[in-house]
């Protein structure tokens, strides 16, 4: 195991995505790691059965499946907007039999704004990372079939637009103003609980006439009809939202704006030899059919060095900062 690897992975400025590496401070798990895996293992999504980061876990689940060689079973574990799931993680035997699947907002931005997590900012360590683009989706039927006509319409008659998030402070309600901040608008963020698909209904349905939020989470209502991607939050377009326009595309700057990002995690303390095979058996699997699955429900995989890595979750935290205190600190 590389040096890098073994050193640890405090959440903060100094959290690392998609490298899969992991602490060195490790536990004695009982037996021998060198035999590892020699039960099932399961694998907790801190959100309800159905949304984007329910459908990337369960691929997950079956390609770590192929290449360990065992069962990984997936637990549903939703409340507290995914942080239930993931103290679940954390309280967990840091043996490799317990890991988890979570979002930027879980890892980054609730401890943040929350100091009454059940997990501390040492409680887990990252495991892995798909990064994915923001969108913005309308109804199909709505006037705003573009980024172009939302900012236009925006800046015709401020404070009448309403876009749809899953939750205050996080990160889609911070992407949805950080928009806002770039374009020079004047948008109303709306909560709106149930998860993806009651969002989705909403927009369709035309209590609110934005959302923000991922291709995964509105594919199947983009599929029915029933939705429009009008654009992506970024310079270049998400997955499944080729034809979309993109921020650059309308001369909207994107210094703030993030990614969502989507990790695999264990509970911190994790051994070397544990956490060496779920690393190679993850950037195994991104290099074939769970990286294909993924690309194609809008989370292509990214597997980088701990250094990128720890980068990237450093810019993701400054950019997150950034907007909140733009925006008058703690939501």
């Amino acid at each position: 195991m590389t040096s890098s690897l073994r050193r640890g992975l405090a959440l903060g400025s100094a959290l690392a995505i998609g490298s899969l590496a992991l602490a060195a401070c490790a536990t004695s798990t009982g037996g021998s790691e060198s035999d590892y895996p020699t039960k099932s293992i399961t694998l907790t999504i801190p959100y309800a059965p159905g949304g984007g980061t329910d459908t990337a876990g369960r691929l997950l689940a079956t390609a770590l499946e192929q290449e360990l060689d065992t069962s990984v079973v997936v637990v549903n574990k939703e409340g507290g907007g995914g942080a239930i799931g993931v103290g679940e993680v954390a309280k967990a035997k840091a043996d490799g039999y317990s890991i988890g699947v979570a979002t930027d907002s879980n890892i980054v931005l609730q401890p943040i704004i929350n100091e009454d997590l059940p997990y501390g900012p040492d409680g887990v360590e990252t495991l892995g990372v798909a990064p994915s683009r923001f969108v913005i989706v309308a109804s199909a039927d709505s006037p705003y079939q573009s980024l172009a006509d939302i900012v236009d319409a925006a800046k015709q008659n401020p404070g009448t637009i309403r876009i749809a998030h899953p939750g205050t402070g996080g990160s889609n309600d911070l992407t949805a103003q950080a928009f806002a901040l770039a374009a020079d608008i004047d948008i109303v963020p709306v909560p709106i609980t149930g998860g993806g698909a009651e969002i989705n209904k909403a927009v369709a349905s035309g209590q609110v006439e934005l959302a923000m939020t991922t291709v995964p989470v509105a594919q199947g209502f983009v599929d029915a009809g029933k939705l429009v991607i009008a654009g992506t939050m970024g310079d270049e377009p998400a997955e499944g939202a080729e034809d979309a326009e993109t921020l650059a595309s309308i001369d909207v700057p994107t210094d703030l704006i993030p990614k969502a990002q989507l990790v695999m995690l264990a509970p911190a303390g994790i051994d070397d030899e544990v956490a060496d095979k779920l690393s190679e058996a993850l950037e195994t699997a991104t290099k074939g059919d769970f990286g294909d699955q993924m690309a194609k429900i809008g989370f292509p995989v990214s597997y980088l060095d701990i250094d990128d890595s720890s980068a990237a979750m450093s810019e993701l935290q400054s950019r997150y900062e950034q907007i909140m205190e733009q925006f008058g600190g703690k939501q």
